[in-house]
């Protein structure tokens, strides 16, 4: 039988990426991974045939699934770039390739982020940010996907979004850190309001406004409550590590960033009783 709430990792999170991150993470226990579409400038290195059989033989050989894919392009290219734009042919060819990567790994879910130069922050925007995911969903809908959308909109704007878009295959990523981070709000609060549209979940931490740089339940992120909120209303999951153990300040706090991420995978196996089951 499948675990409730597998845990996962990203792939981008950590000090080895590509193919071998399958045997890293394997070895370390975790249940899978959330995989990158990988750069514009390498025109998307897991959209290719030769990379995706490199990982899904690996993950199976590891015994590691593929909970998500995302695209971190988006950081870097705007979806909001003027029509016919460079910029924005890289931001939605990061989207499309994405989609069509789920479906050559068997990956269910693709991941939007919006933030940095994608954060919608106006009505223009967000109107654009409509356009898109409507788009996206009716390219993922062809390929059996579903498109998860991450952002730290409140939750009437949220479900406003939901209702713009329309789309059967639209979800939401939420993530356990940026909404106390971007306003300061009390995490599990959202959660009950914003459930219904909940397909995965981001695990990190942090202290004194660092972004997914602190050893998790050891940082000002409710990460004990908002699991146990998560699990009251029957959520069962991925619950995805999205620490950074590859950039300050985890990367400095120690030689060896194994102990850490094994560390982390303890913490989130207590946290939600994994030993139960």
């Amino acid at each position: 039988m499948e675990r409730r709430n597998p845990i996962g990792i990203c792939e981008w999170a950590m000090p080895i990426t590509g193919p071998q991150v399958c045997k890293f993470v394997g070895e370390l226990g975790y249940d899978g991974l959330q995989l990158s579409i990988g750069t514009y400038e390498k025109r998307f290195e897991l959209s290719w045939k030769v990379t995706q059989e490199a990982y899904r033989e690996l993950a199976a050989q590891y015994n590691v699934r593929f909970a998500s894919i995302a695209t971190r392009a988006l950081d870097f290219y705007s979806m909001f770039a003027p029509d016919g734009s460079e910029e924005q042919y890289a931001a939605l060819a990061s989207i499309e390739k994405g989609i069509q990567a789920c479906e050559a790994l068997d990956v269910p879910v693709f991941m939007i982020p919006n933030f940095v130069k994608s954060e919608a922050k106006t009505p223009e925007q967000v109107q654009l940010l409509v356009k898109h995911l409507k788009w996206a969903c009716d390219v993922a809908a062809d390929y059996g996907v579903l498109v998860a959308e991450e952002n730290v909109f409140t939750v009437e704007d949220t479900v406003r979004l939901f209702d713009a878009v329309d789309r059967d295959n639209l979800r939401l990523y939420f993530d356990l850190q940026n909404y106390y981070l971007h306003r300061g709000a009390y995490t599990p609060e959202l959660i009950e309001p914003l459930m219904p549209y909940i397909v995965q979940v981001h695990a990190k931490d942090g202290k004194n406004g660092d972004l997914s740089g602190a050893p998790l339940g050891e940082g000002d992120v409710s990460l004990k409550a908002s699991i146990a909120e998560l699990q009251r209303l029957g959520y069962d999951g991925w619950i995805v590590n999205e620490n950074y153990y590859d950039v300050p300040p985890l990367v400095n706090e120690g030689d060896n960033p194994v102990e850490k991420i094994r560390n982390d995978l303890v913490t989130l196996r207590d946290v939600l009783g994994h030993d139960q089951y």
